[in-house]
Protein backbone atom coordinates (compact mmCIF):
# COMPACT_ATOMS: atom_id res chain seq x y z
CA UNK A 1 0.00 0.00 0.00
CA UNK A 2 2.83 2.00 0.48
CA UNK A 3 2.80 3.26 -3.34
CA UNK A 4 -0.11 5.43 -3.41
CA UNK A 5 0.59 6.96 -0.48
CA UNK A 6 3.70 7.95 -1.46
CA UNK A 7 2.39 9.31 -4.55
CA UNK A 8 0.01 11.53 -2.14
CA UNK A 9 2.83 12.60 -0.02
CA UNK A 10 4.59 13.97 -3.33
CA UNK A 11 1.62 15.22 -4.99
CA UNK A 12 1.11 17.45 -1.67
CA UNK A 13 4.62 18.25 -1.24
CA UNK A 14 4.99 19.57 -4.91
CA UNK A 15 2.19 21.97 -3.90
CA UNK A 16 3.64 22.75 -0.05
CA UNK A 17 7.05 23.86 -2.89
CA UNK A 18 5.17 25.85 -5.18
CA UNK A 19 3.25 27.90 -2.55
CA UNK A 20 6.73 28.38 -1.07
CA UNK A 21 8.24 29.29 -4.45
CA UNK A 22 4.82 31.74 -4.54
CA UNK A 23 5.25 33.42 -1.32
CA UNK A 24 9.43 33.09 -0.66
CA UNK A 25 8.86 31.26 2.58
CA UNK A 26 7.77 27.84 4.86
CA UNK A 27 6.02 28.73 7.86
CA UNK A 28 4.31 26.43 10.19
CA UNK A 29 0.63 27.28 9.16
CA UNK A 30 1.37 26.58 5.06
CA UNK A 31 3.27 23.28 6.39
CA UNK A 32 1.25 22.05 8.90
CA UNK A 33 -2.00 22.30 6.32
CA UNK A 34 -0.40 20.30 4.11
CA UNK A 35 0.73 17.39 6.50
CA UNK A 36 -2.66 16.60 7.42
CA UNK A 37 -4.05 16.93 3.90
CA UNK A 38 -1.28 14.28 3.11
CA UNK A 39 -2.09 12.22 6.52
CA UNK A 40 -6.28 12.35 5.21
CA UNK A 41 -5.34 11.16 1.55
CA UNK A 42 -2.69 8.61 2.85
CA UNK A 43 -5.27 6.98 5.46
CA UNK A 44 -9.03 7.67 4.29
CA UNK A 45 -8.47 8.82 0.65
CA UNK A 46 -8.23 11.63 -1.77
CA UNK A 47 -12.17 12.62 -0.39
CA UNK A 48 -11.02 13.31 3.08
CA UNK A 49 -8.04 16.13 1.41
CA UNK A 50 -9.82 19.22 2.72
CA UNK A 51 -12.02 17.66 5.47
CA UNK A 52 -10.18 20.40 8.01
CA UNK A 53 -13.17 19.60 10.30
CA UNK A 54 -12.27 16.18 10.89
CA UNK A 55 -8.56 17.07 12.31
CA UNK A 56 -9.60 19.48 14.01
CA UNK A 57 -11.83 17.60 15.95
CA UNK A 58 -9.17 15.04 16.66
CA UNK A 59 -7.24 17.50 17.68
CA UNK A 60 -9.66 18.49 20.51
CA UNK A 61 -9.84 14.95 21.53
CA UNK A 62 -6.35 14.50 21.94
CA UNK A 63 -5.57 17.70 24.14
CA UNK A 64 -8.59 16.81 26.19
CA UNK A 65 -7.15 13.14 26.10
CA UNK A 66 -4.02 14.91 27.66
CA UNK A 67 -5.65 16.07 31.00
CA UNK A 68 -8.17 12.87 30.83
CA UNK A 69 -8.34 12.64 34.63
CA UNK A 70 -9.50 16.14 35.16
CA UNK A 71 -11.73 17.06 32.23
CA UNK A 72 -15.65 15.62 31.41
CA UNK A 73 -15.59 12.83 28.76
CA UNK A 74 -16.42 14.69 25.38
CA UNK A 75 -19.17 12.16 24.45
CA UNK A 76 -20.35 14.79 21.94
CA UNK A 77 -17.33 15.89 20.38
CA UNK A 78 -15.90 12.07 20.20
CA UNK A 79 -19.54 11.38 18.25
CA UNK A 80 -18.99 13.66 15.84
CA UNK A 81 -15.66 13.15 15.08
CA UNK A 82 -17.03 9.86 14.51
CA UNK A 83 -19.38 10.45 12.42
CA UNK A 84 -16.88 12.30 10.42
CA UNK A 85 -14.28 9.68 10.33
CA UNK A 86 -17.36 7.07 9.19
CA UNK A 87 -18.83 9.32 6.27
CA UNK A 88 -14.80 8.92 4.90
CA UNK A 89 -14.78 4.88 5.29
CA UNK A 90 -15.48 3.16 2.27
CA UNK A 91 -18.54 0.78 1.91
CA UNK A 92 -17.47 -2.73 2.24
CA UNK A 93 -19.84 -5.68 0.78
CA UNK A 94 -20.41 -8.43 3.36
Amino acid sequence: MADPIVVKVGQEAERLTEHIRRVGELTWDSFIIVWWRAVRRGILGDAARDDHALTDLLTRLRRDANWSYFTPTRRRLRERFDARLRAHRPCRSR
